[in-house]
């Protein structure tokens, strides 16, 4: 985990129910947050378990190893994070991606693939009967038959579709209030 160094601004609007707290609390609540494993980590390890609740003895391919798309640019990728915590899992995955890495091998057996970059090129994947596919990006709308699609993130949890359409009532969420933060005196 790497530090994060920058400033923080935090803005107060009290109303008649705000309980309202020292300003140097809020300095220090700041500071707690800021010192936990940040939310990418959090997400990530949480997508890792999700590829091994899925993996099945299967080899796992990671598609995608750049920052972001149309870049070779690696430092502070998701990918690499997550190839790390799989192999400290004792899990293999094979990295791929159309810039960095465009000739990996990838397996003959059925796979679990997650897209770890947007990659416009994994759009048109030949993906194949047995594999299973996690998509957070939410970029693939229909697989061929008898591949698992898996889409997690933003439109609700993670939903199983299987040589289909996306089920259009997944994608209705409804927000929820942030948890208080209460700083002891």
């Amino acid at each position: 985990l790497c530090p994060i160094f920058g400033k923080v601004w935090i803005g107060i609007l009290p109303n008649e129910h705000s309980n309202l707290i020292g300003l140097s609390k809020y300095a220090r609540i700041a500071e707690w947050i800021m010192n936990r494993p940040q939310i990418q980590e959090e997400a990530v390890i949480q997508l890792a378990d999700l590829i091994q609740d899925h993996r099945k003895n299967r080899p796992v391919v990671l598609l995608g190893m750049a920052f972001k798309q149309g870049t070779n640019q690696t430092q502070g990728s998701p990918a690499i994070l997550l190839s790390n915590i799989l192999q400290q899992r004792g899990v293999a995955p094979i990295l791929h991606d159309p810039v960095i890495k465009p000739y990996t091998e990838m397996p003959v057996e059925p796979a679990v693939y997650f897209i770890s970059t947007r990659w416009p090129a994994y759009k048109g994947f030949k993906f194949r009967k047995g594999d299973t596919v996690i998509d957070p990006w939410r970029m693939l709308k229909e697989v061929p038959p008898g591949v698992e699609l898996i889409h997690v993130g933003v439109g609700g949890p993670a939903a199983a579709i299987t040589a289909g359409q996306i089920n259009p009532s997944l994608l209705a969420t409804e927000a929820k209030p942030a948890k208080r933060i209460r700083a002891a005196s």
